[in-house]
């Protein structure tokens, strides 16, 4: 069976000669806003994603977009959830999560206040809600 060599099929994540789509922009985009939203450097994110630099700056520039474990490494790497990638959307529950991994990384007293003041906040939520 002969293939055309425009009809081989890439492998994900493989870099697209030729042309980039726009979704593979977009998750770029995404990526590179995510991560300066963070302060991290590419070099920063990389590194907690497990990737190399240079692959990184691809997909920030829509060349390719990475394998679906790179893109959950990048996403755990920035504290954001595989939707705020894909999709740019911020759900609910893509905020608690978000929130939740915020609080874990402190220690474990200022992890303690943080969630003493959100309960007390809550509490007061609740409470209008009921009014």
């Amino acid at each position: 069976m002969t293939t055309e060599p425009w009809k081989l099929p890439q492998r994900p994540g493989s870099i697209r000669l030729g042309f980039m789509s726009e979704h593979d922009e977009s998750i770029g985009r995404r990526i590179a806003e995510l991560r300066e939203a963070a302060g991290m450097t590419q070099e920063d994110l990389a590194g907690k994603a497990g990737m190399a630099t240079e692959n990184l700056s691809r997909a920030e520039r829509g060349r390719t977009t990475p394998h679906l474990m790179k893109l959950i490494g990048i996403a755990d790497a920035l504290g954001v959830t595989l939707d705020d990638i894909v999709r740019g959307e911020t759900t609910k529950g893509a905020e608690v999560v978000r929130l939740v991994r915020r609080i874990e990384a402190l220690d474990e007293e200022t992890a303690r206040r943080v969630s003493r003041v959100v309960n007390v906040l809550l509490d007061v939520l609740e409470a209008d809600r009921r009014q």
